[in-house]
C-alpha cells in the first residue's frame, strides 16, 4: 500500500496494489482518499468500478513508468506529469512543481463519497492538494516495493 499525504498531513491518497489471476499479468488496485479530522482518519472517497481495476503489468508496465516519472519530477528533470491507467482510464493524476511544493490533482471517473451517500457513485470527482517532494519520493518507493513483490510472485 502506497500513501501520498498532503503538506497539512490531513488528506491521504492510498493506492493499494494486488496480485490478480490474469494471464498475462495485470496488476489489480484500489484507490481511496482518507481525511483526518479531529484526530480521526476516515475514508472519504473510493474509486468505484463494477469491474476489477487494473494496471498493465506486461506490455507497458505502468507502475515502473509512474515511479520513474515521479522521481524525475522530484529531481527537477521535468516540471509536471500526468498519469492515467491504460486499461480504462479510471483516474487521472496530475502533478506540477510549484515554487516550494507540488500541486497534485486527482480526478476519479466514478467515485463513492463514503461520508455522504456511500451507496451512490458520482461521475468525475476531483481533488487538489499540495504535497512535498519527500512525500512523492516515499510514495514512489512504496509503490516500487509493492510492485516488485507482486512481480516476484508472478515469476515463481
Amino acid at each position: 500500500m502506497a500513501t501520498l499525504k498532503n503538506l497539512k498531513d490531513d488528506v491521504f491518497i492510498i493506492l493499494d496494489l494486488k496480485k490478480t489471476k490474469e494471464t498475462p499479468p495485470w496488476i489489480g488496485y484500489t484507490l481511496k482518499v482518507l481525511i483526518k479530522k479531529e484526530n480521526q482518519t476516515n475514508e472519504f472517497l473510493r474509486l468505484s468500478c463494477i469491474d476489477e481495476l487494473y494496471f498493465d503489468g506486461f506490455l507497458e508496465p505502468e507502475i515502473p513508468a509512474l515511479c520513474k516519472a515521479l522521481n524525475l519530477l522530484t529531481k527537477n528533470e521535468i516540471s509536471s506529469y500526468v498519469f492515467e491507467p491504460i486499461d480504462e482510464k479510471d483516474f487521472r493524476l496530475e502533478i506540477t512543481r510549484e515554487k516550494d511544493f507540488y500541486r497534485m490533482n486527482l480526478f476519479m471517473q466514478e467515485a463513492m463519497l463514503l461520508n455522504i451517500y456511500p451507496w451512490e457513485v458520482y461521475p468525475m470527482i476531483g481533488l487538489q492538494m499540495k504535497v512535498g517532494g519527500d512525500e512523492i519520493i516515499n510514495f514512489s518507493n512504496e509503490l516500487r516495493k509493492e510492485h516488485s513483490k507482486i512481480v516476484e510472485e508472478y515469476n515463481k
